[in-house]
């Protein structure tokens, strides 16, 4: 990597926060009295598109109650977040980590990404992020560097297809911790443009969209676009269900329009879609009939994380115990469960799959390995 060279004047801050040198020469951070993040942003357009490595030595102040975060700014992720006694609270995008407390209190920090921009950013968080900062110094900088390199593109076999349908604004971030290996296909919701997950997908090596409906079966059906299109689906709300929310207004539909169905396995078989190693799942009501749809290439998908319920918010919608039948079939296990709360009630839950023991055993050494990299990650075992 080549060290950038960038004095600690070259960090401006952004987002109401305020930075100065004090005599000693180190950058003194105060996070201001503004309500998001607070940000030192470096630009540099050499960073867009390259591995960068942020490396910092700094100190918590007496006054300190923030977080200090590292930031891929623009993008909107965090690379890493550390309390001031050193703790790692969200290892973020980061695909390398090193978090020391020195004897003397400083933090010692070096964070490794793949940055999608020509800026990187530091910067004071405090939870929930729209509370107001404190005004008084947060961190007091003794340096900050940035080194930056072409990314390594790995060979065709080492990389990870990942399929993420029923996306909306974003690609899943958590997969920017294998990049440049991750090839993302998002498959986005039939109710919209999404130009900022267009954007993100793009900002990965051959990233691409697919604008297809998956289903189980090929042919139109009428798609019930909701009150708010995140709930937009193939099948009719459950009423009976949506009676116990708190608001089901979300629910509610405004009108019924032709979407033309497809299956998944049908679209690989023209050519037109690769085989996925990775899914994320999001269809409001039809994960199990997506599912179907791969047909046979479940057989070597190698993770699975699927928004699934516990009752039925749509009529004749598959629940989680269907869908870990279906999966268990194919040699997944489930990783990793969390709820989502509506109205109060558990009612529906993400869920991650990741193929058996039993199943890796038998597969040559650059499954596994591949395997084992999607495995580090939240959810399907990390």
């Amino acid at each position: 990597m080549r060290d950038l060279k960038a004095p600690l004047t070259s960090w401006v801050a952004t987002g109401g926060a305020s930075a100065t040198i004090d005599e000693q020469g180190r950058l003194v951070f105060n996070d201001g009295t503004q309500g998001g993040q607070r940000i030192l942003r470096l630009t540099d357009a050499s960073l867009n598109g390259a591995m960068v490595r942020v490396s910092l030595v700094a100190r918590p102040t007496p006054e300190c109650t923030t977080q200090l975060l590292v930031l891929h700014p623009d993008a909107g992720f965090i690379v890493c977040r550390v309390s001031p006694s050193g703790q790692v609270i969200d290892a973020g995008v980061a695909t390398e980590l090193s978090v020391q407390r020195q004897a003397d209190g400083a933090l010692a920090i070096s964070a490794t990404y793949f940055s999608t921009v020509g800026a990187a950013g530091l910067g004071a968080g405090a939870l929930p992020a729209s509370s107001p900062g404190t005004g008084k110094p947060q961190f007091i900088f003794d340096s900050i560097e940035v080194a930056a390199g072409p990314a390594e593109m790995p060979d065709a076999d080492r990389r990870i297809v990942v399929l993420d349908a029923g996306s909306d604004w974003r690609f899943a971030p958590q997969w920017r911790r294998l990049c440049p290996r991750v090839v993302p296909v998002a498959v986005p919701r039939p109710t919209g443009s999404f130009p900022l997950l267009r954007q993100d997908v793009a900002s990965y090596p051959g990233g691409r969209m697919l604008d297809a409906v998956l289903y189980n079966k090929k042919g139109r059906r009428k798609l019930n676009r909701a009150a708010e299109p995140a709930r937009s689906s193939l099948l009719a709300v459950d009423r009976r269900t949506l009676r116990k929310f708190a608001d089901s207004a979300p629910f509610e539909v405004q009108e019924q329009i032709n979407a033309d169905c497809v299956r998944y396995d049908e679209l690989h078989a023209a050519g037109t879609a690769p085989a996925p190693d990775a899914l994320r799942l999001d269809t409001q009501g039809t994960e199990y009939e997506v599912l179907q749809g791969f047909g046979n290439l479940l057989e070597g998908c190698l993770a699975v994380q699927v928004r699934s319920a516990l009752y039925p918010v749509y009529k004749g919608q598959k629940l989680l115990t269907d869908i870990a039948d279906l999966l268990d079939k194919r040699d997944f296990v489930m990783s990793g469960l969390g709820p989502m709360p509506q109205g109060g009630q558990v009612v529906e839950v993400q869920a991650w799959f990741v193929k058996s023991a039993e199943w890796a055993a038998a597969q040559p050494d650059v499954v596994r390995e591949r395997l084992a990299a999607i495995s580090r990650l939240p959810g399907f075992g990390g």
